[in-house]
């Protein structure tokens, strides 16, 4: 449609053990400055700041799941990427979510943010990932 930035889906269920692919598209408005024949776009995923220290989502019961030495959360791959648009350019781009064996059962956040030429390009989408 005529956003800048979408992602395939909200919420996606994956079991553990098991991965999937998100998909996600970028289009270009921004003029690039003279002389630049492109903007670059940087694009992260990551979970959600907190609080708590270490959020990754909640479990069924509302509480927090968080970091912990066995568990450092979903394996996002890449979790980082720089692509160069021109004005009016689109780009597909997919990023997998792995769930390992021991996490907690419940709802992941991952945040989806994307800056041009080091300025946010909103909007910063979020993805739900059920585990069970």
């Amino acid at each position: 449609g005529s956003e800048r930035v979408c992602v395939t889906t909200q919420r996606k269920e994956i079991n553990k053990d098991e991965y999937s692919v998100i998909g996600l598209k970028i289009m270009n408005i921004i003029d690039p400055p003279q002389n630049q024949p492109a903007i670059n776009f940087e694009i992260r995923i990551t979970p959600p700041n907190g609080p708590p220290t270490g959020l990754l989502g909640y479990n069924k019961n509302n509480q927090p799941i968080v970091k912990a030495p066995d568990f450092d959360g979903l394996i996002v791959v890449p979790d980082e990427r720089s692509i160069d648009l021109e004005k009016y350019e689109e780009r597909n781009l997919g990023f997998a979510v792995q769930v390992p064996k021991n996490a907690p059962s419940g709802t992941y956040i991952l945040n989806v943010e994307v800056k041009a030429n080091g300025a946010i390009y909103p909007p910063v989408h979020k993805v739900y990932i059920e585990v069970t």
